[in-house]
């Protein structure tokens, strides 16, 4: 039995309505979050500038596997083997050199050390929105999706 007023009318008028804080308040959230991505984003670039963060496997291995795929291109030869890795090794055949993965042609075609900063904000956009679509897909509201796709892109993955 549900409680009535003394007018007989029932004391929660909306409760079909179930609303959630998250989906009453979705937007709002959304700009706090964004906010606070975004001072974060700003800080670490502030904190870090001119200095690497972490040594990790993209400046001892990757970075110089593409340079040496930058100079071979430049000089019109396809980069078969690289000699100045212990005693040589495949460089094509190598799945960390990635001569052929299109979104390195951008550094190969340019060649300044700053493409990398480039590919990296290119890589970790591409995971937010294929998460954030993919979540969609699987019928996940909008903020939770984009918390997730924002945790996934933010990952030690990218």
């Amino acid at each position: 039995m549900k409680p009535e007023t003394s007018s007989g009318q029932p004391v929660f008028q909306n409760e079909s309505k179930n609303y959630s804080p998250l989906e009453k308040n979705g937007s709002r959230l959304f700009f706090y979050f964004l906010f606070v991505f975004v001072g974060s984003l700003a800080f670490w670039i502030w904190t870090f500038r001119n200095q690497l963060p972490a040594v990790t496997d993209l400046f001892l291995d990757i970075y110089p596997s593409k340079v040496f795929n930058i100079d071979q291109f430049r000089q019109g030869i396809i980069p078969l083997w690289n000699p100045w890795v212990g005693c040589g090794t495949p460089q094509m055949a190598n799945w960390q050199s990635s001569c052929f993965y299109p979104l390195y042609w951008i550094w190969n075609l340019l060649g300044s050390p700053n493409s990398i900063s480039i590919l990296c904000i290119l890589h970790t956009g591409l995971a937010c929105l294929g998460f954030f679509l993919w979540m969609r897909g699987q019928t996940i509201s909008v903020l939770p999706a984009f918390l997730g796709a924002l945790s996934f892109s933010a990952s030690a993955l990218f």
